[in-house]
């Protein structure tokens, strides 16, 4: 008796640490489907501000600022990480038809 106890929080505690990442995989098609979605939305909400940035520039009125010159860029940076993923997560879910195709 004296072994199943600690046995117990063990396996509660292992339970615990591996819940969270196998929710990840288990819910991955929600989760890229949300990226996508997040990351159309970030990059409507950048093109909002390069156009208003560029306006108040052609048109004589304030310069764009360096936290605003900072903002796009960290934006341009990581649209690129999120576009790199979802295209390999594209690759990973072809690659995955093809084995039940052909297996």
């Amino acid at each position: 008796m004296d072994l199943a106890s600690p046995l117990f929080e063990l396996v509660k505690g292992l339970w615990g640490l591996a819940s969270k990442p196998l929710g990840y995989i288990y819910n991955l098609k929600d989760n890229v489907r949300t990226l996508g979605e997040a990351n159309e939305n970030l990059k409507a909400l950048s093109e909002d501000v390069k156009e208003n940035v560029e306006r108040e520039e052609g048109g004589g009125g304030a310069r764009r600022t360096n936290q605003v010159e900072n903002w796009l860029g960290k934006v341009q940076e990581f649209e690129g990480r999120v576009d790199q993923v979802l295209q390999e997560v594209r690759e990973h879910d072809r690659i995955k038809c093809l084995s039940r195709c052909l297996p």
